[in-house]
């Protein structure tokens, strides 16, 4: 399944997006991180339901979800990104540094709006 994810990704249009926002509920935790990672590099930073999808999995059990969550947010940066990751930001732990790190790459990729929203 997972292969196929990838090989979704060449053929890219609304019906496979279609299929990822989808896959961002799969029992799988892979299959939701390989999702968040390809609607992060296909979707267009304007797509509402993309953004309010990867907004939702940084509230994800699983850290490695809310890790590709976090980066999609910030590499979309659509409208309210910085806020949906401030919050996610604040309620997180703290136990995982690899979390941690892709909430401040995701802060940087927001560019000045992000560092704002992360000084606030």
């Amino acid at each position: 399944r997972l292969l196929a994810v990838g090989g979704l990704q060449q053929l890219w249009n609304t019906d496979v997006q279609a299929v990822m926002l989808n896959l961002l509920t799969d029992k799988d935790a892979d299959v939701r991180r390989m999702a968040c990672d390809a609607l992060a590099r296909n979707a267009r930073a304007d797509d509402f339901a993309v953004s309010e999808a990867l907004a939702k999995r940084l509230a994800d059990e699983s850290p490695v979800v809310r890790r590709a969550a976090a980066l999609a947010v910030g590499r979309l940066g659509a409208g309210g990104a910085d806020d949906a990751l401030v919050i996610a930001w604040k309620a997180d732990d703290g136990k995982d540094a690899f979390l941690e790190d892709a909430y401040l790459r995701a802060f940087e990729r927001l560019g000045k709006k992000g560092v704002d929203a992360l000084l606030a």
